[in-house]
């Protein structure tokens, strides 16, 4: 549950990465260039988490492992670059309107805006991969449960079967025994 949980969690933290970079107008670029900076750095430590990590079997041929892969490597080859040269762009930027060329500063409000489009372009293909993950996760958590309802149900009949035996040897090794003694 805990697995299922930090994963969902990631799609969360896809969106609010997603939502600060839309409502970045809003922001001077200092503060939007941290709170990126903050929300990647809590996506690492998620994705990263041993919550979810001990969870994800270390067999490679695991659906659910290739999945969990193939997601950190979008997020480390595609999605954090992406944001990183965001983050750039706006630090960039922030020079450029203190002073330098007004052609310049153009340039590079295009190039942010190019970049915020591009990862609203593919968090949600990111976020239905991140999906399909925590589905993967749900059926391992049931089929764990299930095996937990086999074992119960066994241990169950077994140990009835135990109390069967016990009460019919007590009764021929024990109870028989004494009852002839008690008639002698």
């Amino acid at each position: 549950a805990s697995a299922v949980n930090q994963a969902g969690s990631l799609r969360m933290q896809s969106y609010r990465i997603a939502s600060s970079l839309a409502r970045r107008q809003n922001l001077d670029n200092i503060e939007a260039t941290r709170i990126t900076t903050s929300l990647m750095d809590e996506f690492e430590e998620r994705i990263l988490s041993p919550r979810l990590t001990s969870m994800i079997p270390r067999s490679g041929s695991k659906e659910s492992r290739q999945v969990y892969d193939h997601i950190y490597m979008h997020w480390k080859r595609s999605i954090r670059p992406v944001l990183f040269a965001y983050i750039n762009t706006v630090a960039n930027d922030q020079s450029a309107i203190q002073g330098l060329d007004s052609h310049y500063a153009v340039q590079l409000e295009t190039a942010h805006l190019a970049l915020k489009q591009r990862y609203l372009n593919i968090v949600d293909s990111f976020v239905a991969d991140i999906d399909h993950l925590v589905h993967l996760l749900e059926i391992e958590a049931e089929s764990n449960i299930q095996l937990l309802r086999l074992i119960q149900v066994s241990s169950l009949f077994l140990t009835v079967g135990v109390v069967f035996v016990t009460m019919y040897l007590m009764h021929t090794d024990v109870v028989v025994p004494l009852r002839n003694l008690l008639a002698c």
